[in-house]
């Protein structure tokens, strides 16, 4: 009986030491799995954060890029703005958009190929602020230089509008230069008696015609030609006397701008040298009133001669 007993006894020992171990070998496996379980949800953490972190970066490298074609084309819309200012300067500035439009396209090319874009990015906005202000530097010399330009054309011009109105001044010397003045001026009042012969008189009621004669000045610098010449009669009340079918009209009177009339216009022959007299006729188309008249002489606006005749109340025929 004692045999069987230690016998079962040690049988119970066997039994609990095979399930301390079992117990070890389990509690073993928990903690390993645990450790593991603990890894993996690290791990799983790890690369949420990771996804999260890229898309961020995505993000900002996608606004970035944004951002650098909005300076681009806002640089571009800059260089527009001086465009037709001037021919030079438009050709600087199509060559200027012409470059920026190249650096776009190799931004976009380079962008797109980039493996770290914000660095790429970020190289590229240097790069661009670099060309703005090499543009900016280009455009600002060129104005400076068609500011020179235009300062010496402006002087040019107003060398060239001194010089025009030195040359107007000679040319106006030259043409009052060349203007007829008259000598021996002799007035009369004349009628025509019935056996045709003319005879001159006072009596303004007789008067048929007035006869004005005169002589030209000798001007070496005035070309031979037929000169035109304009009477002017003025009545003792002071009007001109004018008869538009009788060839009267207006002309200018060269020394103060007016306009006045005329009572008749006559081309006389110049020859230098020639001490020829010339007379011309005038015949009044109303009745005449005594009192003085002027007789003025015009050649090219200017006064060239005047003499005065006084007609008076008559007798009988």
């Amino acid at each position: 009986m004692t045999e069987t007993t230690t016998h079962s006894d040690k049988a119970s020992r066997r039994r609990n030491n095979v399930l301390i171990v079992l117990i070890l070998v389990l509690l073993g496996l928990n903690i390993y799995f645990l450790a593991d379980n603990i890894k993996l949800r690290k791990a799983v953490r790890t690369t949420k954060q990771t996804t999260e972190t890229l898309r961020t970066d995505i993000a900002r490298s996608e606004h970035q890029r944004h951002t650098l074609i909005l300076q681009m084309d806002s640089l571009d819309h800059v260089l527009s703005l001086q465009m037709g200012l001037n021919e030079e300067l438009d050709v600087l500035v199509d060559s200027l958009r012409t470059d920026l439009a190249k650096r776009k396209a190799q931004y976009s090319s380079q962008l797109s190929k980039s493996k770290n874009l914000e660095k790429e990015i970020s190289a590229l906005q240097l790069e661009l602020t670099s060309a703005q202000a090499d543009y900016q530097t280009q455009i600002t010399t060129l104005k400076e230089r068609l500011q020179i330009v235009e300062a010496e054309n402006t002087a040019l011009k107003d060398s060239v509008s001194w010089k025009q109105v030195q040359i107007r001044g000679l040319s106006k010397k030259v043409e009052i230069g060349q203007v007829m003045n008259t000598s021996s001026i002799e007035v009369h009042a004349v009628r025509e008696r019935a056996s045709g012969k003319e005879v001159t008189t006072d009596v303004a009621k007789r008067t048929e015609q007035f006869r004005v004669c005169f002589s030209f000045v000798e001007n070496r610098i005035a070309p031979e030609e037929n000169k035109s010449i304009l009477l002017r009669i003025v009545n003792p009340i002071g009007e001109t006397m004018a008869v538009e079918a009788q060839g009267s009209g207006v002309f200018t009177l060269a020394e103060v701008g007016d306009q006045s009339l005329y009572s008749m216009r006559t081309n006389v022959p110049y020859t230098i040298g020639s001490q020829e007299s010339h007379c011309l006729y005038y015949t009044p188309q109303t009745e005449l009133a005594t009192g003085k008249y002027t007789m003025e002489l015009y050649h090219e606006g200017y006064l060239i001669g005047e003499t005065q005749l006084t007609l008076k109340k008559g007798g009988l025929l």
